[in-house]
């Protein structure tokens, strides 16, 4: 046997085991765990891409708090875009439900994108965003069918 098959031998056995191991808390990406500039690098916006969210209404918690996406905004926007046609041609052939297409653009768009965590803090535990059950997700049978599925967030930087 090579050295460089020893080599790759060792270093497969070497990320298996890493691999088996549960995460850690402190090995998830959180403003806890992260510097400033960090979580300032993660949350920039990016500036070239253009928006095609629908405006919410803001939480009444206090005048700096950005918007902060309810259940029924992912619900009606999943609603809205099953039913746009050119949305449908354009993703004809990807192997994910429509539904959860929508969906993510729309997370990224309205979370990821924005400047103040508030959103990806209550939406987003250990790297994994859950479709929220909404008041009128029963008429809404694409929403009703991805409810309760996860989102994961993946940075490969």
């Amino acid at each position: 046997m090579s050295e460089a098959t020893m080599a790759s031998n060792r270093e497969t056995k070497r990320l298996k085991e890493s691999f088996a191991k549960e995460v850690q808390q402190h090995e998830t990406f959180s403003t806890r765990n992260n510097s400033v500039e960090a979580c300032q690098r993660f949350f920039k916006p990016i500036s070239n891409v253009k928006s095609t969210t629908t405006p919410m209404t803001k939480k009444a918690t206090s005048a700096m708090d950005m918007e902060v996406p309810t259940a029924e905004h992912f619900c009606g926007y999943v609603m809205k875009k099953v039913q746009e046609e050119s949305f449908c041609i354009e993703h004809q052939n990807k192997e994910a439900p429509l539904a959860f297409i929508a969906l993510a653009g729309y997370v990224v768009e309205t979370i990821l994108r924005n400047k103040n965590p508030t959103a990806y803090n209550q939406y987003f535990h250990n790297g994994a965003f859950t479709v929220p059950a909404s008041n009128n997700m029963y008429d809404n049978p694409q929403y009703h069918s991805i409810v309760g599925q996860k989102l994961l967030l993946i940075d490969w930087c």
